[in-house]
């Protein structure tokens, strides 16, 4: 009812979090057409979401039930390869989350989260506390600003692109657990019908796709370059990138990204609603390159809009005007060279070097030599990409 009510075409249903959570009813497939109001939305059934210290991670897809019971002593790494055995796109709530960079240099993810539960319909949480979870030194504390939380979803992202990770951008809203719609924050995936469930999956893996909580943003290369798709070059060159913005509210910004840098701001005229425009970009190094726009929720009043604030407790709500759409990246590379940022290379083995001494600490013992070599190997395929990297 949830899924027909916002016009979804896909839903998922967890079945597992933090613990089996309900008997799936007997069928033959883990895809089941749920019916409402005359409207039919295939449901994937035997979703997982594995919630701990470790992370957040979601197994969407799975083509069977999930058979590991919870233990937080028990990094995500395990579950997350057999998902993948059994067909589920896996993805992280966040890039900030402490095992993500692991997981992702084993190729163990395939989705980061960009919106994600941070924002709800007409409010969002401040969790400034979530941006270094690992406690390194130098890196940076987001304010708890509805714009400081969009900073922290996408700085964390690209910080993992730009270690040369190939990542989709991922959506999710918490329905059930938080107070908003189902899909709020959602995907759209650039796929036909007649692909079905399997497609649509095979898609967003691939990056075929933008998130968004409030515009639609669609960016296309006038070569034909469109999110998830990728080219290789032998010598730098000029590409032309057309972004379209479509909103039911005025648009703030609009802005094309390059390997996490913002490459072009486009003028966008006070109080529009929609928007096209093209930039021409000089891409001299492997790079990815993303769309993404900000809106100024304008549906509510002032006086209604305060009706979202929630009392002060642990995961306290204030409202919020700030909705916005991401793309998934198209990737280009030079001389078949993968994309290698310093800054975030360096960042990254900060990262596996603290991530090491939280397996120390947490991991049972039975997974610890295990998952301490996996971060070495990790370490060591950053450092080797340190050699020929952009400065």
């Amino acid at each position: 009812a949830f899924a027909a009510a916002e016009d979804l075409d896909i839903g998922s249903v967890l079945s597992w979090w933090r613990g089996p959570q309900f008997d799936v009813p007997e069928g033959s497939s883990h895809i089941r057409k749920m019916q409402f109001g005359g409207d039919t939305v295939p449901m994937s059934v035997y979703d997982v979401e594995l919630e701990d210290d470790w992370g957040a991670t979601y197994l969407f897809g799975l083509r069977v039930l999930f058979p590991f019971e919870d233990d937080p002593a028990r990094p995500h790494r395990y579950a997350l390869e057999f998902g993948k055995l059994h067909g589920a796109l896996i993805c992280y709530q966040a890039g900030w989350a402490r095992e993500v960079l692991a997981d992702a240099v084993e190729g163990r993810v395939e989705v980061v989260n960009v919106c994600n539960n941070n924002f709800h319909m007409h409010r969002y949480q401040p969790r400034s506390r979530y941006s270094n979870l690992l406690k390194i030194n130098e890196f940076p504390i987001y304010p708890d600003t509805p714009e400081g939380m969009m900073e922290m979803n996408s700085d964390t992202y690209y910080r993992l692109l730009n270690c040369g990770l190939k990542l989709a951008t991922g959506a999710g809203s918490a329905i059930g657990a938080k107070e908003t719609p189902a899909g709020y924050n959602r995907a759209y995936v650039r796929c036909s019908p007649e692909d079905g469930f399997e497609g649509f999956v095979r898609a967003w893996r691939a990056g075929k796709n933008f998130v968004t909580n409030g515009p639609m943003i669609f960016m296309r290369s006038k070569e034909g370059l469109r999110p998830g798709d990728s080219i290789n070059i032998s010598k730098g060159g000029r590409f032309v990138f057309h972004v379209n913005v479509q909103s039911d509210s005025p648009l703030k910004t609009v802005e094309i990204v390059v390997n996490g840098e913002v490459a072009h701001s486009f003028p966008v005229q006070e109080g529009a609603k929609t928007f096209s425009g093209k930039a021409t970009l000089n891409i001299d190094e492997s790079s990815w390159i993303c769309a993404r726009c900000t809106d100024t929720d304008m549906l509510l009043t002032n006086e209604e809009l305060e009706a979202y604030r929630s009392p002060r407790k642990n995961l306290y709500q204030d409202p919020c005007r700030l909705r916005y759409a991401h793309t998934s990246p198209v990737y280009i590379y030079k001389d078949g060279k993968g994309i290698a940022v310093e800054k975030s290379l360096k960042e990254g083995l900060k990262i596996l070097g603290a991530y090491k001494e939280f397996v120390f600490e947490n991991a049972g013992v039975q997974y610890r030599k295990e998952t301490v070599d996996a971060v070495g190997k990790a370490e060591a395929l950053l450092s080797g990409k340190l050699k020929n990297c952009i400065k």
